[in-house]
């Protein structure tokens, strides 16, 4: 969207109706190999842009698994009254 000039917009009084017998697949496996199709597309196209996303915590990593803490730690400075409170 940003790509293209548009924002996300929030509307507060909108309702959605979620029918669950309509989405439900009867064989796990089916379910479980349509997410991980999914999550290899969704992996595909946005992961140039993890770097760029103001929101995503910069102590986490970018490499699978996703959202576990970086190691070793994308962010190292720490504010300056830490530094001098542990000298």
């Amino acid at each position: 969207m940003r790509q293209r000039g548009l924002f996300d917009s929030v509307e507060p009084f909108a309702e959605f109706y979620h029918y669950e017998s309509v989405s439900k697949m009867a064989d796990i496996a089916e379910q479980y190999a349509l997410w991980s199709e999914e999550n290899s597309k969704f992996i595909k196209k946005w992961r140039p842009v993890f770097p760029l996303d103001p929101y995503y915590n910069p102590n986490l990593s970018f490499k699978p698994p996703y959202y576990k803490l970086s190691f070793p730690p994308r962010v190292t400075l720490l504010p300056e009254e830490w530094r001098s409170e542990r000298l």
